[in-house]
């Protein structure tokens, strides 16, 4: 799930995601609308960006975290760095695995290494 306010870099991400081979790609633009679809689907992996106006990071990883999300969280760029300093302790504290960040600029090669941790991670876990 790629979750981003701006269009534009939603849809460059999205592209990239799908030109490496990304499947079952969903895109939102706010936070509290991609709660209603982890209700219902599962994910790997949620790119999110961290200056989204309509949750806080702090406020969207409780609620992660209450419907029990077992993927991975990577963060985009465009936030404060104040605020980033805060983001692995709101993870551990809500249980959720951090994959990352992904620094400016965004490209496949960024994305195919992040996502290999995920791959990893996985087959870590079912050993």
């Amino acid at each position: 799930m790629l979750i981003d306010g701006e269009s534009t870099q939603l849809h460059l991400v999205k592209d990239m995601l799908l030109s490496i081979g990304g499947s079952h790609l969903v895109c939102e633009t706010n936070a509290t609308h991609s709660l209603t679809v982890l209700h219902n689907q599962t994910f790997d992996v949620i790119f999110y960006k961290l200056s989204l106006q309509d949750m806080t990071y702090e406020d969207y990883m409780g609620e992660l975290a209450k419907c029990e999300f077992s993927g991975s969280v990577a963060l985009l760029p465009d936030f404060n760095s104040k605020v980033f300093n805060n983001v692995p302790t709101q993870y551990e504290v809500n249980k959720v695995h951090f994959l990352g960040l992904i620094d400016q600029p965004i490209n496949e090669e960024k994305l195919v290494q992040l996502l290999s941790r995920v791959r990893k991670l996985k087959t870590h876990i079912q050993e």
